[in-house]
């Protein structure tokens, strides 16, 4: 996303490194040119949105702190110092400081900041009005679609405002010191209602959910405007998920310099490792350039400064970065590339005859940005994230589509809203319409509000589905109502759990068994298993599979899980016969399908023509081997199937999987817990659903969590330590179930469940990079402690980071080995694995085939065990099978070190 949104209780970090509009003596003027050049700090606010207006602002004028404070902070107007609403209003929401505004942060590509830093000055304003033209621009959108605030009891009607006021803060480097030009725009969160004049909230409902279409928005306008003002073209680049669009003609090396601090601390190593050798007389060792290594990198972390370089310091720094770690490429060669590339935009005339949306499509397919399916795309994009939708989530993917197409920049709004709302008008709405608009209303802003609908109804608080989600949703519900063979009588089901928990060590509460005794009894195609984490469902499954296989037969029991990691957790629980749900359907896919059956006829054909007894004999081994796979992919009567963390789920494929079992004469169980993870697609919430009708069984008995004290004697406080609490699995039910708003009594119990978490060390907060070292320096106390530590990073960037850290923390104690020669695997993430490592896989890999035919799916976990003739031979940590895998196909994989596990929240 190229714009962030926060929510503001004041505008200070936007203030903190600014410099006045007018200095205390008077002798600079932000507004001049020689002045925002050399002064130093970033240069202050000015002023955005059209109701500046209405509180003494200027759209455009620069705004002194004071004014910032006040309509940020003080919620008055600057200019009569005025409050602005109702004095109740300063009290928040249930005790909480009220909103001051919304910090909408609008960043770049990082190919535009390379041309902002390096270009000549005329190059450079002109990069800086298209950002600003895309800033307003944006705001202006946020104003006339989304910009509303609530009227009537309890805010029932949501009617237009007068428009924004705010500023918007030029920033221009990260806080590594690399060329980031970027916009905190700072919107008030106090409007003027246009039905009667009076000052109240903005409805944040639409802001939090415009976001992304904004922010898709944003990013196009730069491209467009860019395009227009300087004729530069924009090429994709692939680095997962969405790509990324760069200015054509910016080397990716240089990209790569001003992205991480590699670069830099590659250099600082080897001058602090050559002057060690000098001094010594002899080279360093392997673990000695690792601490050294380990020790830059640390040191290397800048603090933000206490005051902000001019511009001009910046970009002296700039070059001398460039011509050191890059100095074989050289700028105005690059510059000339960039203008050797031109872009060209979709024109529209008045009498075009056709619609800005038709000439997009007919742009895409003619360049080769799309085949002219704009429109499926759009509702294929959505319909891939979730089960219901509003109009700004349509909007959001059809600026996704059409962002490989310029166009004339005040056209694009119209040319991806027309897109989405052909895609649109093939949904189906969800929301009623409570209200007609009365004859003569039309225009009545206290009534009207647009298209037809009333201030009661709002056409962007719509929701949307498609048939194919509402018959999808139809048939896995209804599979719980369907009958089905059971291979136990309910009493006979209590015996046989009854001789298993004697078995095992009494392993088996009352809830358990009563779970378990149900699954094995039940007669309902769909079942379904519940329960928070911690609460033994784990074990339940083990129980179940086991007396499921007693009465069925050894491969009676399929697991199904949503990812390699989960598959191996759920054949350690419930036994082999484990696969991922993308595996299922690929395999019965109708491409797989002809795929295997013409290798079938050519192998058959093979075994006619073979003139040796040996090669008949390896291509029956082979048709055994598919004919053992169709096997193991398909489901057989009187199988259960277990689908593991049914919440996290496609509804589409739960439905596909009840149809598959309903053929085969199989039965279905959901296990997980519908309050944790949603499905990676969004399009998830039958276990939810299945919760609130009360199908199926619940477990409700907490196992995870202990305070046994000698699992603190290591620790400096030992069982004294404030980290042990007995009372968390309590508190994390609590959290898990959430709280309710509108009743005193569960707000304040809230409040204590906080103050709780807070007072046994389980939260801690603060600034992104400070929070970084905190949570590393931790990791390494409790591993010192013998303790095992999960690390959960928010973006990539920061995963890669912690990685790297933890990585030579190891070598430098000498519990990895250094990476040398041959021995050394580059990967993906720019980090480098050697034997012992362990590596995570990021992508399915086709190319790649291992024990059994068996092929490459994203979340595989392997460890390497040596690397030669071009190979690493890996062992894949869910079962032990050993891989050659080849070093190119390597690179599409991500380190993960030993004893800890650094992941992104997008990878789940």
């Amino acid at each position: 996303m190229t714009i962030r949104l926060t929510k503001l209780s004041n505008a200070e970090y936007a203030l903190r490194d600014i410099r006045e509009a007018t200095m205390g003596d008077g002798t600079l003027k932000g507004a001049s040119p020689a002045g925002y050049y050399t002064a130093p700090g970033n240069p202050p606010g000015r002023w955005i949105g059209s109701a500046c207006r209405l509180v003494g602002g200027r759209e455009g004028g620069e705004a002194t702190s004071a004014q910032v404070r006040g309509l940020i902070n003080e919620r008055r107007d600057p200019a009569s110092g005025r409050l602005l609403g109702d004095p109740r209003m300063e009290a928040g929401d249930q005790g909480n400081a009220p909103v001051a505004g919304w910090d909408l942060t609008a960043t770049v590509p990082k190919s535009v900041s390379i041309m902002w830093a390096f270009a000549d000055p005329d190059t450079r304003q002109a990069i800086d009005r298209c950002l600003d033209q895309a800033a307003r621009m944006t705001i202006a959108y946020l104003e006339d679609e989304y910009a509303r605030t609530r009227a009537g009891r309890g805010g029932v009607a949501s009617v237009a405002c007068d428009g924004l006021a705010g500023f918007q803060f030029d920033h221009w480097d990260s806080r590594d010191g690399d060329p980031h030009p970027h916009k905190h725009i700072v919107i008030s969160n106090r409007v003027r209602r246009g039905t009667d004049g009076q000052w109240t909230a903005l409805d944040g409902r639409l802001v939090y959910q415009s976001t992304l279409e904004v922010s898709e928005y944003h990013a196009n306008l730069v491209r467009d405007l860019i395009t227009r003002e300087l004729g530069w073209s924009w090429e994709a680049r692939q680095d997962g998920g969405n790509p990324i669009w760069e200015i054509q003609g910016v080397p990716r090396r240089l990209i790569d310099v001003f992205s991480s601090r590699d670069a830099e601390i590659s250099g600082e190593v080897e001058r602090r490792i050559a002057l060690e050798e000098a001094r010594a007389g002899r080279p360093v060792t392997d673990r000695r350039r690792d601490e050294i290594h380990r020790d830059v990198w640390l040191e290397t972390r800048r603090a933000k400064p206490a005051r902000q370089p001019s511009l001009a310091d910046k970009r002296r720094m700039w070059a001398d970065k460039k011509d050191r770690d890059a100095p074989d490429i050289s700028i105005p060669d690059m510059i000339r590339d960039v203008n050797s590339y031109h872009g060209e935009a979709v024109r529209v005339t008045e009498d075009a005859g056709e619609s800005i949306a038709g000439l997009v499509l007919g742009r895409m397919a003619e360049h080769g940005t799309g085949d002219g399916r704009a429109i499926e795309e759009t509702l294929d994009r959505v319909t891939s994230k979730r089960t219901t939708w509003r109009t700004t989530n349509i909007r959001a993917e059809a600026q996704r589509v059409t962002a490989g197409v310029r166009m004339d920049p005040r056209d694009r709004i119209r040319a991806a809203n027309e897109i989405a709302g052909q895609a649109a008008a093939r949904c189906i709405r969800l929301t009623p319409t409570r209200y007609s608009l009365p004859e003569g209303a039309a225009g009545d802003p206290a009534i009207d509000a647009g298209g037809g609908r009333t201030v009661f109804d709002p056409p962007a608080l719509d929701l949307y589905t498609t048939q194919d989600v509402l018959d999808a949703e139809r048939e896995a519900m209804g599979a719980f109502d369907e009958t089905a063979a059971a291979p136990y009588t309910h009493e006979d089901a209590a015996r046989a759990l009854d001789g298993w928990k004697s078995a095992h060590d009494g392993r088996l509460s009352d809830d358990q068994m009563g779970a378990a005794a149900a699954t094995l009894s039940g007669t309902t195609l769909a079942d379904a298993l519940i329960g928070a984490a911690g609460t033994g469902k784990t074990t339940t499954m083990r129980a179940t599979a086991d007396l499921w296989r007693r009465a069925n037969g050894p491969d009676s029991v399929m697991g199904l899980a949503t990812s390699r990691r989960a598959v191996a957790e759920l054949a350690d629980s419930i036994g082999g016969g484990c696969t991922t749900i993308a595996m299922l359907r690929t395999w019965h896919s109708p491409e797989a399908a002809r795929e295997r059956g013409r290798e079938r006829d050519m192998l058959r054909a093979g075994l006619a023509d073979a003139p040796a007894a040996g090669q008949r004999l390896l291509i029956r081994q082979r048709l055994a081997h598919m004919d053992a796979l169709d096997a193991q992919y398909s489901m057989r009567a009187g199988q259960l199937v277990v689908v593991d963390e049914a919440g996290m789920v496609d509804t589409r494929d739960i439905a596909w999987l009840a149809r598959m079992a309903r053929e085969a004469g199989a039965r279905l169980l959901l296990t997980g817990d519908p309050d944790q993870l949603d499905s990676v697609s969004g399009a998830g919430g039958l276990l939810g659903w299945a919760q609130r009708t009360g199908r199926g069984s619940r477990l409700t008995t907490l196992w995870r969590f202990t305070s046994e004290a000698g699992r603190w004697a290591r620790d400096p406080d030992g069982p004294a330590s404030r980290t042990r609490w007995e009372q968390e699995g309590g508190a994390t039910l609590r959290l898990r179930r959430g709280g309710d708003r509108a009743r005193d009594e569960s707000v304040r119990e809230c409040e204590e469940t906080i103050r709780e978490y807070k007072a046994h060390g389980r939260l801690h907060w603060g600034e992104d990079p400070d929070m970084e070292e905190l949570a590393y320096r931790m990791c390494l106390d409790w591993q010192s402690m013998g303790k095992t530590t999960l690390l959960i990073a928010g973006t990539n960037d920061q995963v890669k980071d912690m990685n790297r850290r933890f990585i030579l923390e190891r070598r430098a104690r000498g519990l990895d080995e250094h990476p040398t020669g041959p021995n050394t695997i580059p990967l993906s993430d720019g980090l480098q694995a050697t034997p012992g490592d362990q590596i995570l896989c990021r992508r399915n890999d086709r190319s790649v085939t291992g024990p059994g035919g068996r092929r490459i799916e994203n979340g595989m976990l392997f460890r390497v065990l040596a690397v030669r003739d071009g190979k690493a031979v890996c062992e894949a940590l869910s079962d032990g099978d050993r891989w050659d895998i080849p070093l190119s196909c390597l690179c599409s994989m991500v380190l993960r070190p030993v004893e800890r596990l650094v992941f992104s929240p997008k990878e789940r």
